[in-house]
């Protein structure tokens, strides 16, 4: 799944590309929202994504491959949708920063999804999935600085472009 912007005054569209046949891409929701950051569900039935058509970005799920009726996930703003490995859980990013949990439920064509609990401040960097959770949800990677002030945790279309370390093979080095 991909955003593209159309061009119009309407923004961002979420497209599809299939892997097999004629590979060629395919809108997904083109709607007068912008509608981005589509993720979808390990058994790619669902996709969340998120929305500005409210007013605010928020996050919601529809059904795959035709989209259906949009279930409304956050309700205060939220961005970077994630699911759990399982399905059972989506999280997201809230604009005060906190990690966002809401409990769901996914069997054939019905979709419930609780309410949502804060489950830690994260702060992260304005970056492109500025988080990853584990497949069952217990633990998660943030990219984040540890002095970073207080601020809104997202802003669309902005980047920073600090570099990253990432150290492999740092149980070898700690035998030296």
């Amino acid at each position: 799944m991909y955003m593209v912007d159309n061009g119009e005054p309407s923004g961002w569209d979420l497209w599809v590309l299939p892997l097999f046949g004629s590979r060629k891409p395919l809108p997904f929701l083109q709607r007068p929202s912008n509608d981005v950051q589509g993720q979808f569900s390990f058994d790619d039935r669902w996709v969340t994504y998120v929305s500005n058509e409210s007013g605010r970005y928020e996050v919601y799920v529809t059904t795959f491959p035709e989209p259906g009726a949009a279930r409304q996930i956050s309700s205060g703003g939220g961005v970077w949708p994630r699911w759990r490995h399982d399905g059972k859980e989506i999280f997201y990013l809230a604009p005060d920063g906190k990690i966002m949990s809401a409990e769901v439920n996914a069997r054939g064509d019905t979709f419930e999804a609780g309410s949502s609990r804060a489950l830690f401040d994260a702060h992260p960097k304005n970056v492109r999935w500025p988080y990853s959770p584990s497949p069952d949800g217990q633990r998660f990677l943030v990219n984040s600085l540890v002095e970073q002030a207080a601020r809104p945790a997202y802003a669309m279309g902005q980047l920073n472009s600090t570099p990253l370390t990432l150290v492999v093979n740092w149980r070898a080095a700690l035998k030296k």
